[in-house]
């Protein structure tokens, strides 16, 4: 979330200087190229797929964030294939095992049975009564 104090000054000098967003966006690009990409590649992700974990890039770059990973995305895919048709859902097969290693990483000491795992992260995901549940791996994944 955008601050309201930025965003104001940011309204403020954008009314004054109307090509203020594209001098913004060079400096930023000059100034830091590796992240100005990441952005990008953001974006397009986001534009396309919507706040989900859609892609091995994303994936990779979320499930290296936990503290612990117990299962590989094969693992988990190989495992709840026969049970979840990942192709009539509303969530990626990276949202499930991106959601598996989290839930995981929080409850490793209560739960040892892999299929409980995979119960948890399908009735997470797929939960009728929570709008956007199919996201909710996405917005886990951000706030890390």
């Amino acid at each position: 979330m955008i601050r309201t104090d930025v965003m104001n000054e940011y309204d403020k000098i954008l009314s004054k200087y109307p090509n203020a967003d594209k001098d913004f966006m060079h400096n930023f690009m000059r100034l830091m190229p590796d992240e100005a990409m990441e952005m990008f590649e953001d974006y397009e992700d986001y534009k396309e797929y919507g706040c989900h974990i859609a892609t091995e890039k994303l994936y990779n770059r979320y499930i290296n964030k936990l503290k612990q990973v117990k299962w590989s995305y094969d693992d988990v895919i190989s495992v709840a294939s026969p049970t979840i048709d990942f192709a009539q859902k509303d969530y990626y097969e990276y949202d499930f095992a991106f959601l598996m290693n989290y839930l995981y990483c929080l409850f490793k000491d209560k739960f040892t049975d892999y299929a409980y795992y995979v119960f948890m992260a399908q009735k997470i995901l797929e939960n009728p009564m929570m709008p956007k549940s199919d996201d909710f791996a996405y917005h886990l994944a951000e706030k890390l």
